[in-house]
């Protein structure tokens, strides 16, 4: 089986703070998914 999460892209609010930190939720839903899971990670903030 495989499990494929996006990390999808947005807009940054006028003013917001920009940060080069690698994205914690989707890391985090991985580690719940059973070894047997094939996992895809697509974070589109770095295809932009």
């Amino acid at each position: 089986m495989k499990f494929h999460l996006i990390y999808p892209s947005w807009n940054k609010l006028e003013g917001q703070t920009h940060f080069n930190l690698p994205p914690h939720g989707p890391v985090v839903m991985a580690a719940t998914i059973p070894e047997n899971v094939e996992i895809i990670f697509t974070d589109e903030m770095l295809i932009n």
